[in-house]
């Protein structure tokens, strides 16, 4: 039976690479290790969002142009 490893990027940062490959650094005894891992052999990604888009501006339909956001502030109050 093999064993199942679970890795955290370091940073959260994954790059795919040459069509098939998830590379990223792990934090280990000896510093940062880059790990390459085959996409077919993983079992399983826990994602989360890293960033959300909050427009500062918006299309108002019945005037057909941009105004502020009314929402903006508060919006981002809400998430400190």
């Amino acid at each position: 039976m093999k064993k199942k490893l679970e890795y955290t990027p370091h940073n959260g940062k994954v790059v795919l690479k040459w069509g098939n490959y998830l590379c990223f650094k792990v934090e280990s005894q000896y510093g940062l290790q880059p790990v390459f891992l085959l996409i077919s052999k993983v079992e399983s990604v826990v994602t989360e969002d890293i960033s959300t888009h909050i427009p500062t501006h918006i299309w108002n339909e019945d005037r057909g142009a941009i105004s502020p956001n009314p929402d903006f502030a508060a919006t981002i109050e809400m998430m400190t």
